[in-house]
Order: C-alpha cells, then sequence, then structure tokens
C-alpha cells in the first residue's frame, strides 16, 4: 500500500474516533464523524486541534465546578460552625449599624461586650484571669464569690453568654430608632438557643449559667452608669468645648475651622 493509501486510512481512523462536528469546505456538518469514510489531511488535524481543546475546556469547566462546589460547602461549615460569640457579635454590628451613628458610644459597647463575654468564659478556665468579675475596675468593685464545677463547660460558657448579651443589648439598645428591627433577631436567637428569656435571676450560687449571664450582664450595666460617658442622659457631652465654632454648611468650605486637630 502506498504511502498516501496508509495516510488516508490513518487520517479516515483519527476522524471516526473523534466522533465531533468537522469542517468541509466554507462550512460546518453537524454529523458523527463515524459516519465519514474520508476526509482530508488538513480537516483531520483541525479536528485533532479541535478535539484537544475541547479536552482543554472541559478540563477546565470540570476544575471551576469543583472550586464552587468546595467553596459552597466550606462557607456552609464555617456558616454552621459560628461560635456563640460569634452570633453574638453579628447582632451586635446589627444593632449598632441600625442605631444613630455614635463611633464612641458603640466602641464603649463593643468594649462592653467583649470584656463581658470573655469574663463569662474565664470563670470556667483554671488559669484564665477575669476583667470585670471580682476586680475593682475604675473605682468600681464587681464581686463575685465564684461558682462550682459544670458537667458541661462549653454548653455553660454558651449559655452565660447569650443570657449577658441578650441582657445588654436590650439595655443599650432600649431607645433606638431600629430596636422594633434588632429586638425581635435578639428574641429569634434566644430562641433558636432554647433559652427562657423571661428568666431573669442573677443568682448564680448554684451554678445556674443563665443567672450568672444575667450577674455579668446587671454589674456591666451599673458600671456603665457610673463611669463617666453619662449614659444615663443619653452621654450628652458634660466636659468638651470645643474650640470651633460650628460648621455652616450653605456656605462654601469651612472658614469656621480655626484649630483643625479639634473637633467641630
Amino acid at each position: 500500500m502506498s504511502p498516501a493509501k496508509r495516510s488516508e486510512r490513518s487520517d479516515s481512523h483519527i476522524v471516526r474516533s473523534l466522533g465531533i462536528a468537522f469542517p468541509i469546505g466554507q462550512g460546518f456538518v453537524g454529523q458523527r464523524c463515524s459516519q465519514i469514510l474520508r476526509v482530508e489531511k488538513s480537516h483531520a488535524n483541525d479536528l485533532l486541534f479541535c478535539y484537544h481543546c475541547r479536552m482543554k475546556l472541559f478540563c477546565l469547566k470540570f476544575v471551576l465546578i469543583f472550586f464552587i462546589v468546595s467553596s459552597y460547602s466550606l462557607e456552609t461549615t464555617l456558616c454552621q460552625s459560628k461560635s456563640v460569640a460569634r452570633e453574638w457579635n453579628e447582632l451586635l454590628l446589627f444593632s449598632i449599624s441600625n442605631d444613630f451613628a455614635r463611633p464612641t458610644v458603640h466602641a464603649r459597647n463593643l468594649f462592653h461586650t467583649s470584656a463581658a463575654m470573655y469574663d463569662a468564659w474565664a470563670v470556667y478556665d483554671d488559669t484564665a484571669e477575669t476583667f470585670f468579675l471580682g476586680k475593682n475596675v475604675g473605682g468600681y468593685p464587681i464581686y463575685f464569690d465564684g461558682i462550682p464545677p459544670v458537667s458541661d463547660i462549653d454548653e455553660a460558657r454558651k449559655e452565660a453568654i447569650s443570657f449577658l448579651m441578650y441582657r445588654l443589648i436590650k439595655h443599650r439598645f432600649k431607645n433606638s430608632p431600629g430596636r422594633h428591627i434588632f429586638f425581635p433577631k435578639a428574641d429569634s436567637l434566644m430562641n433558636k438557643y432554647g433559652y427562657h428569656i423571661n428568666f431573669t435571676s442573677t443568682d448564680y450560687s448554684d451554678g445556674n449559667p443563665a443567672a450568672l449571664g444575667n450577674y455579668i450582664a446587671e454589674q456591666v450595666i451599673e458600671f456603665g452608669l457610673q463611669d463617666g460617658a453619662n449614659e444615663i442622659n443619653d452621654y450628652i457631652n458634660q466636659f468638651y468645648a470645643p474650640l470651633n465654632l460650628s460648621l455652616d454648611p450653605l456656605q462654601p468650605g469651612n472658614p469656621r475651622m480655626t484649630h483643625p486637630n479639634n473637633w467641630q
């Protein structure tokens, strides 16, 4: 058999094995290559190139699908494994976003809630030291007699943190314009955990984590009412005297700003 004949047979075999549409002349024939007996060698080469491109595209699609599915699974796992502190922090941030724009007030809220949650965690640890409980903070003593051992430390921490955060959010945001939006979310989160919001006892002597959470919240609230922030009067300024005149938004520029390093 001549080399030309062998080449034609080889090309036809390649085409039949691919089973894809291929070009003839100026158009495309949409039929399987097994139905074609012979094609020109240039067409067979085109088909081989097309075949490899399709394989690469298939591999790319597979990698993308795998990446998307893996990312979704990872996100789902992370969402399902949020800690109780994370969930209450997210609710706190949501509450802040629906409150008045008061950066210093909310910095205070974030600090107090973080320290309170830490205390609820620390009391169940043998070496951790509390911030509020059993300490004198800024001249304000917060008494703590300790708690008896519990069988499930993780659950006790979860319950204590939930009750203290629920009480603090309800207190600190009781006059917020958006309380009708996030208060029901706080109730729902407590319900999700199976906790009764009407339990208000602060007697933690028997080791009740809910009572401990209520006690921590009560003490942080009392501490906040005397720390100089003037929370009881909605944080009205008592000390700072501005050096700049008020900004006049109807006038161009800001000619009344004479002390740029001070509040206006």
